[in-house]
């Protein structure tokens, strides 16, 4: 059985993007959520990258 480190963004800018490029390409990492102030910001990231959008970090948690 293989775990998997599952990761969620507070903030989905360009740091963000940056990182979920490099951690999509590990086998044993999922990314699972992303919360941003910015509403299109945190959707556009989850289109990209997978996991679900979030208002802000409280919702998310």
């Amino acid at each position: 059985m293989t775990s998997s480190i599952r990761i969620a963004f507070i903030g989905a800018g360009r740091m963000a993007n940056h990182h979920a490029g490099f951690l999509q390409q590990e086998p044993d990492v999922a990314i699972v959520a992303a919360a941003d102030i910015d509403r299109a910001r945190a959707e556009a990231f989850a289109a990209k990258w997978g996991g679900t959008p979030y208002p802000d970090h409280r919702a998310m948690l």
